[in-house]
């Protein structure tokens, strides 16, 4: 019999493991590095003036989260690079984009509302934010704490209590960025779509093996043992 042992340790070398797959030998072509970035910790709490749960990535030095998601509406926002609302205004006033990059922008309301967005314009009093469902409101610059870029996900996945949450309709078909949170160890990481259906990731974060080659024969907070069938 063949076992093979998956440690979760392995998540922290998935670039230096990707580098021995990334040129093609044969026509010498180097693929482009896949996305893979690992959280110190994850979290979710209930907002009781929300009435819903949120969910929070990594942590500082100052031991607050950096990243928001919201199960909602499936977006992952950076906290650490969010602006006051009025130099956002004047960026946005300007001609330049506060965020480059980021396919989303997010409001934080004073009230602790997310409010996420493609487009944004400028009125006398605030601003005009197109949301992502297509619809546009307006959003006064004194109801608005701070200003945020955020990127969409397509699916955010707990594998340990079977919790999946994924977009709906033409973007399920499409590329995009998966979250997976595990409980056991304490680990998250975010993967756009080839990085997720490489076997580091299917077999060891999400306990997924091929069934036609493999099964999983134990698991623990250390990593996963496979048998590799005859």
């Amino acid at each position: 019999d063949v076992f093979l042992f998956l440690p979760y340790r392995l998540a922290a070398f998935y670039h230096v493991l990707h580098m021995f797959s990334e040129r093609d030998l044969i026509t010498g072509e180097v693929k482009d590095s896949p996305q893979f970035v690992q959280f110190n910790a994850w979290q979710i709490k209930r907002n009781e003036t929300l009435k819903k749960y949120e969910m929070f990535l990594g942590l500082g030095p100052d031991n607050q989260p950096n990243f928001y998601v919201d199960l909602q509406q499936l977006t992952l926002t950076n906290l650490r690079r969010g602006l006051p609302p009025q130099r956002a205004r004047d960026l946005v006033n300007a001609g330049k984009n506060p965020f480059p990059g980021a396919g989303v922008l997010t409001l934080r309301l004073q009230t602790g509302q997310w409010l996420h967005g493609a487009q944004i314009q400028i009125t006398q009093d605030g601003f005009v934010l197109k949301l992502l469902n297509g619809n546009s409101i307006p959003v006064p610059l004194k109801s608005i704490g701070a200003v945020y870029p955020s990127h969409l996900l397509k699916t955010v996945e707990q594998p340990n209590s079977k919790i999946t949450h994924e977009v709906e309709g033409p973007l399920a078909q499409k590329p995009g960025l998966h979250l997976i949170c595990l409980q056991n160890p304490v680990m998250a990481v975010l993967a756009d779509e080839t990085a997720y259906q490489s076997m580091l990731v299917q077999m060891l974060i999400l306990g997924r093996p091929d069934p036609k080659y493999f099964e999983q024969i134990a698991a623990n907070g250390t990593g996963r043992v496979f048998k590799l069938k005859q």
